[in-house]
C-alpha cells in the first residue's frame, strides 16, 4: 500500500498489512465509489479510536475522527 495501516489495535507482522476495512475501502474506491470509500475510511477511524479508548478503559479525549465523519456526511448528496 501507498501508506501504512492506521489500524493500531494490534501490531501487524509486516509493514504492508492493512486492516480489513482499509482493504475494503481501497477496493470500493477502485470501483469508482470514491465517496463510499471515504466514508468507510472515516468510520474505520471512528471505530479504531473508540475501540482503543474502550480497551484502555478511558474516555475518548478528542473525537476528531467522529467530527471528520460528520463533516463528510453533511456534504453527501
Amino acid at each position: 500500500p501507498e501508506q501504512p495501516s492506521r489500524y493500531k489495535v494490534r501490531e501487524a507482522s509486516k509493514e504492508n498489512q492493512l486492516g480489513t476495512a482499509e482493504v475494503a475501502a481501497k477496493i470500493i474506491e477502485q470501483f469508482g465509489e470514491t465517496r463510499n470509500a471515504e466514508v468507510l475510511d472515516l468510520w474505520f477511524d471512528v471505530f479504531r479510536d473508540h475501540y482503543i479508548a474502550g480497551k484502555m478503559n478511558r474516555e475518548l479525549a478528542d473525537d476528531t475522527a467522529m467530527t471528520a465523519l460528520k463533516s463528510r456526511l453533511a456534504h453527501c448528496d
